[in-house]
């Protein structure tokens, strides 16, 4: 689909970052050379929190329209696997510091609002997969979502309440397994089903 692709330029673009999240998702990788890339991911993360959590929405608009129709393109069928990798990456090496308020008020990255803290039950925030034709929520510049971006704070999508803690790591890989079960291709689908389970046995 057109949006996927649209999506996806944006995760493509990001070649280094999408590299090393894929090279974290690896269990080859050395254990002291693991954790100078998780370094270099948080350090990237932190440094442009706010290319990170665009990146993130990108990834989870593909996931959300893998979850909504039936593509069985091997292409689609790569795109929402990288987009899960990424997604994964985010939510399990970006940590957020900030809620973004509203007219009520105003935030910006690096005050010492400490959402982290939050149980995973409890944080859902701003709703991040409603897709553009799927709500009647505005979708454009003052939406929830670019508030999000710009300022970031609490946020959930389909079978995840909180995208900033480790069980929220976990729940997108199973939220990602079964996209891909659902796009089982020439056997494409089913590798990186493989893929994914070899990202649970990471850490």
């Amino acid at each position: 689909m057109t949006l996927i692709i649209s999506h996806y330029s944006y995760l493509y673009a990001a070649r280094d970052i999408m590299d090393l999240a894929i090279s974290l998702a690896r269990r080859s990788t050395a254990a002291e050379e693991r954790k100078e890339r998780i370094l270099r991911m948080k350090a990237i993360f932190n440094a442009d929190p706010v290319n990170a959590r665009a990146l993130a929405w990108h990834a989870i608009q593909i996931l959300a329209v893998g979850r909504n129709y039936r593509i069985h393109t091997s292409c689609d069928t790569l795109r929402v696997f990288m987009g899960g990798v990424y997604l994964w990456a985010f939510v399990k090496y970006y940590k957020s510091h900030v809620y973004y308020h509203d007219d009520r008020g105003s935030s910006a990255d690096g005050e010492d609002n400490d959402d982290d803290s939050m149980d995973d039950d409890e944080a859902e925030g701003v709703r991040l997969d409603e897709l553009p034709w799927t709500t009647t929520k505005s979708t454009g510049a003052g939406s929830e979502a670019a508030r999000w971006i710009k300022y970031g704070g609490k946020a959930s999508i389909y079978g995840v309440k909180n995208l900033c803690s480790e069980k929220g790591a976990n729940e997108v890989l199973k939220l990602v397994m079964v996209l891909l079960q659902r796009m089982k291709l020439w056997g494409i689908g089913e590798k990186f089903c493989m893929a994914i389970q070899e990202i649970t046995l990471v850490d």
